[in-house]
């Protein structure tokens, strides 16, 4: 019997419809009752989660927190959190939650290793404050890859506008910057590219990279399925 999901989101609402939209499409369903029962809170009000790591903004790990609580308080069994940048405070919320909440960074990178080919190295698009605590680097470190990041100038001029241009409506733009981005990471030897933030793959959805691209929220939508349904998962990279 599956298991109720509850989704932290809202950081920001267009990837958590994108995941919701790709959790819908990935469930193995012909009717309503079929699909798993879904709690989703948007906890929009929650501070920039970037900026926090940066030093430069509040912490959101007690709205981090109030939601995951109230999660719990719904009864669900299970949490994911369609924001890598909050997975910086994973431990913290993990620690502190009765059930348990899927890591998204972790969940990517099993789809990498799972897609299988002569990968070494692997771009990494993700927002400033998920570069800065090395999200990724470990998860993929551990799997045999060699992260391959954007330079400061890249970040500032593609991927951190671009991530802003989505969460403003502007998914267009935000491709032209990313494509851009992609570009250089190829130029440095990435023969695969991670999309570690969750506004990242509402852009890239009809990219000329698309063969390349890992989706982290596929990847999370894909060990959500298999968490709730006890299913062997199938990764959509």
């Amino acid at each position: 019997m599956s298991q109720k999901l509850g989704v932290l989101g809202g950081m920001g609402p267009l990837a958590t419809a994108d995941f919701f939209y790709k959790l819908t499409l990935a469930s193995k369903a012909e009717r309503d009752q079929d699909h798993i029962e879904t709690v989703i809170y948007s906890a929009t009000r929650t501070p920039d989660r970037s900026s926090s790591i940066m030093g430069q903004g509040p912490s959101p790990l007690p709205m981090l927190i109030e939601g995951v609580s109230l999660l719990v308080d719904a009864g669900v069994s299970v949490i994911a959190i369609p924001c890598n940048t909050a997975h910086y405070w994973h431990a913290d919320l993990a620690r502190f939650s009765r059930v348990p909440i899927l890591h998204i960074a972790e969940s990517a990178c099993e789809a990498l290793r799972a897609a299988g080919g002569p990968v070494a190295k692997v771009g990494l698009l993700a927002t400033t404050g998920t570069l800065h605590a090395g999200i990724y680097q470990p998860p993929l470190a551990a799997r045999g890859y060699e992260a391959v990041l954007p330079t400061a100038s890249e970040q500032d001029e593609f991927v951190q506008p671009a991530i802003g241009l989505v969460k403003a409506g502007d998914v267009a733009g935000a491709r032209a910057l990313l494509e851009a981005a992609i570009d250089a990471l190829v130029a440095r030897g990435a023969t695969r590219i991670v999309m570690g933030c969750t506004e990242i793959p509402v852009a890239l959805a009809n990219s000329r990279r698309a063969p390349m691209l890992v989706d982290a929220t596929a990847a999370l939508v894909s060990a959500c399925i298999a968490h709730c349904t006890g299913e062997p998962r199938e990764d959509r990279t």
